[in-house]
């Protein structure tokens, strides 16, 4: 038998005796310990042999890292080790390769111990995340040569990131306890990662020593969960550091205690590591720490060193934020030296942004915002200054929850932190207000990016961003969102999903930031519905006209099960317009079936679709169609004082043609009610039956139907359908006097958009000569000169 077989089998008989000992006598540390000492034998045998087989090595130092290297080994603890050569050595490829070839047999199959290992280099330093340092902090040289441990040591506490790291082992605790338990007072605790269990020693110990402190030697609280892990994996006969009631039961009789005296001693101690652990978290508002290089935490303050670097500068607040520092006024810093580091330090939210401003830094890095601080916005619809409406669209960026549509678009973004950039840039270009500050915003952007040395692609990403912020909102209130063509025209601007992601988030960000009263429900609906409908022709690079038998034929589908005559219907969807078919769901186009049929007996119908969560209505209104019947239900409509939303206008040919509209509108933010209704469809019937003029009818609800639109800005988008883009002082009677305007002069609406921004109305109305000819751009421009 080889020397490592007999170490190995040496091993396992002490490891039985050990196992049996710790039901006759059970210990925690002590146990833990000696059952150390048997897996270091084997490594130092498994070492001495590789050293025979491969002679001529570098100094190689084999160290046990984490539990292993805390002499914390439980029964079925996992064994963490680290390989650190003092140089690298063609010859230790083959070297290496054997030793963890032959441990994986001994330890594994053997020993049934679940082996870790990492080979390491000095080199290896500045990419370790905090969990590889700490569990090298708890390095122990089981054999080799102890010089590389100590160079690879010296390196990490070189330039040790001390709060960048205390910040990852915190993060880290609370997300443990998050997924375990996050009290120490409960009946089934977990003994590694609940509150209170050994990790909260761990912990504490790691943040101590990235604050210079010494490591605190394990307690007797620390021993108390030690046994009874041992005794949990013992009975269990596995991993396993959950301690339900049964084994506390049985754990207690072991100890001859009685078991709810037992839970009870267990978390006294654990409430006290805890309480430790709260302490440390405390403590470090009383430490002197470094930050960054030229940074420090004094005493639960930010200090900077005069010649501190701008990004460096941004980064410390950051970290100073996040570790709850008083930041304060700060010697002026290096605003020449500035580096992608500050995009990094801008994610860490309002707050840090907050914090900026207050020391000085946000001036330095970034003088285009800190600019605008009291620069007044030109339109009545602000709230705050420029700045502050900056800084107020970051909030919101930052309260998107998850489970929310717009969260989850967030989620999905994978560029926030240039969304975060556009968001401080976007509205920057307003201190020159003698162009559009969105042109004048990107040519700052443009300068922010080189001066901060952002990559290409992230630069492009945040000019554009900066460039089209306003786009999309004026999708919003220009365009109508349930148009086939809105969202290709859409697509062909934002081109891809990553950019349609980030111009939604800025979009709803930005209007929430103007006023509270500007975002409401109906706002996020139509938002959410040109992000969909420009998704899916992204994805599917699909944006020619839709084929219209195919919509017909899936709302019919879904009405063959329903009481409809199969005649009728098909002859019913075979007369309907394709952007009625784009718009309209089979349950809406089966209620609409029923007020055609009405309106071909002669009636005006009229059909009343609240939607509470939004507050509005549609009104549908479906009669013969006649010369002007759109502008005199817009007439109505106007003299009852309701809000004008958004109108969907299709004609049936027939004999008489049959009119299809529908009226999206509000009264004082809310549905229409049932008295309303009534009062709705009386003046409807009294008004499209000719009973009684509209011009009579606006005049008795004190409306001045002769009235012209005032101060008018028009812009006609040259396409077909053309769309005519108004801009007018604010008022309710916008649509109907625009309408009016078109149908005079032989013109046929099919949408109408309408919205309200800074004080001012605006619309989009989608039109057709009644003749079919092309529309004339220029001479539709015209009529409203």
């Amino acid at each position: 038998m080889s020397v490592l077989d007999q170490a190995v089998a040496r091993a396992k008989s002490q490891r039985d005796d050990l196992r049996l000992e710790l039901e006759k006598s059970p210990s925690g540390l002590e146990w833990c310990r000696r059952h150390t000492l048997i897996l270091d034998e084997i490594w130092r045998a498994l070492f001495d042999e590789m050293s025979s087989r491969f002679p001529m090595l570098p100094p190689i130092s084999l160290v046990a890292t984490g539990g292993y290297g805390r002499q914390e080994v439980a029964p079925y603890s996992d064994l963490d080790v680290a390989l650190i050569p003092g140089q690298e050595d063609p010859a230790l490829d083959p070297a290496i390769r054997w030793l963890f070839m032959q441990a994986h047999e001994v330890f594994g199959k053997e020993l049934n111990c679940k082996l870790n290992y990492v080979y390491r280099l000095v080199a290896d330093v500045p990419g370790l995340d905090a969990v590889n340092i700490s569990n090298l902090m708890d390095g122990r040289v089981i054999v080799g040569s102890a010089q590389p441990y100590r160079e690879l040591d010296a390196a990490i506490w070189n330039d040790f990131p001390a709060a960048e790291f205390i910040l990852a082992k915190i993060d880290e605790r609370e997300k443990e306890m998050e997924a375990s338990h996050t009290t120490p007072l409960v009946v089934e605790p977990n003994l590694k990662l609940g509150a209170g269990g050994l990790r909260d020693f761990h912990a504490a110990n790691w943040i101590g020593a990235a604050m210079g402190e010494r490591i605190g030697a394990p307690g007797r609280d620390v021993d108390a969960l030690l046994l009874a892990r041992n005794l949990l994996h013992h009975y269990t006969d596995r991993f396993h550091d959950l301690l339900n009631r049964q084994r506390r039961e049985q754990i207690a009789e072991t100890l001859g205690i009685e078991a709810y005296e037992y839970g009870a001693q267990l978390a006294d101690a654990m409430e006290r590591i805890h309480e430790e652990f709260r302490h440390k978290k405390h403590s470090l508002r009383e430490s002197r720490f470094q930050l960054t290089k030229k940074s420090w935490s004094v005493v639960g303050e930010l200090r900077l060193d005069a010649d501190c670097p701008g990004h460096e500068a941004a980064v410390a607040v950051n970290l100073a934020t996040r570790l709850g520092l008083e930041v304060d006024r700060q010697t002026a810093v290096n605003g020449n030296e500035c580096g992608p580091e500050c995009l990094v330090a801008i994610s860490g939210g309002i707050t840090t942004i907050r914090n900026m401003e207050e020391c000085g830094v946000l001036e330095t890095i970034l003088p285009e915002l800190t600019a605008c601080r009291t620069l007044m916005p030109r339109d009545t619809a602000h709230r705050y200054t420029v700045y502050e409406h900056t800084i107020v669209a970051l909030e919101h960026l930052e309260d998107l929850e998850l489970n929310s549509p717009l969260g989850e678009i967030k989620e999905a973004a994978t560029e926030l932190e240039a969304l975060r950039l556009a968001i401080l840039l976007h509205d920057v270009g307003k201190v020159d207000d003698s162009r559009p500050h969105s042109e004048t915003g990107a040519e700052l952007a443009i300068q922010v990016c080189r001066r901060w040395k952002i990559d290409a692609r992230r630069s492009r990403i945040v000019t554009w961003l900066v460039q089209e912020h306003l786009t999309m909102a004026k999708f919003l209130r220009m365009r109508d969102v349930f148009h086939a063509d809105t969202a290709a025209e859409f697509a062909k601007i934002v081109e891809t999903e990553e950019k349609l992601q980030l111009l939604t988030i800025l979009t709803a960000c930005d209007v929430k930031a103007v006023s509270p009263e500007l975002w409401t429900p109906v706002q996020e609906t139509l938002l959410l519905e040109l992000y969909a409908r420009t998704r899916a022709i992204i994805q599917s690079r699909y944006g020619d006209e839709p084929d219209a038998a195919s919509l017909r034929d899936r709302i019919r589908r879904r009405l063959s099960k329903e009481e409809v005559p199969a005649e009728q219907m098909q002859e019913f969807l075979a007369s309907l317009p394709v952007h009625y078919l784009l718009t309209t769901d089979p349950d809406t186009a089966k209620g609409h079936f029923s007020l055609v049929q009405k309106a071909n007996q002669g009636e005006v119908a009229v059909l009343f679709t609240d939607f509470k969560d939004l507050g509005i209505t549609d009104i549908t209104v479906c009669c013969h169609d006649t010369p002007g019947l759109l502008n005199r239900i817009l007439g109505v409509l106007y003299a009852l004082n309701f809000s004008m939303l958004g109108v969907r206008a299709s004609t049936i040919p027939s004999n008489p043609s049959v009119a299809l509209d529908t009226f999206t509108v509000a009264y004082r933010g809310g549905i229409v009610s049932e008295r309303q209704a009534v009062r709705i469809e009386r003046a409807l019937n009294q008004v499209v039956s000719g009973e009684k003029a509209i011009e009579d009818f606006m005049r008795e609800s004190g409306k001045d139907p002769d009235r012209r639109q005032d101060s008018i800005r028009v812009n006609v988008v040259d396409q077909q359908p053309a769309i005519l883009e108004v801009q007018a002082p604010r008022g309710k009677g916008l649509a109907f006097r625009v309408a009016r305007m078109l149908s005079e002069n032989g013109y046929d609406i099919q949408t109408v958009r309408l919205g309200q921004w800074a004080g001012s109305a605006s619309a989009a109305f989608y039109v057709r000569r009644e003749d079919n000819e092309p529309v004339d751009a220029k001479a539709l421009a015209v009529l409203f000169d």
